[in-house]
């Protein structure tokens, strides 16, 4: 596997390309199963591969000003999703 994905050959290509090109070469069952599992693994890959989905943004604190007066901000969480009880 090494050569056919991590060697000059293979370049990281990620898992069709790997796949697409091991299969040319050989019969081999449940070859995806070992490939995927194989590019998971993968450090360069994983570090290099494009993101597919919104990362999620964080939560941040509204500011209050020093010395404010009681009450003078309201800020109200809304939580969804909740059982019925």
């Amino acid at each position: 596997m090494w050569v056919w994905h991590d060697y000059r050959e293979g370049e990281h290509l990620g898992r069709d390309e790997t796949m697409w090109k091991v299969q040319q070469e050989y019969l081999w069952p449940k070859v995806q199963q070992w490939i995927d599992q194989y590019i998971k693994g993968c450090v360069t890959c994983q570090q290099n591969k494009n993101l597919t989905h919104q990362p999620h943004v964080p939560l941040f604190k509204i500011p209050v000003p020093e010395n404010a007066p009681l009450f003078t901000q309201i800020a109200i969480d809304l939580i969804t999703g909740l059982p019925k009880s």
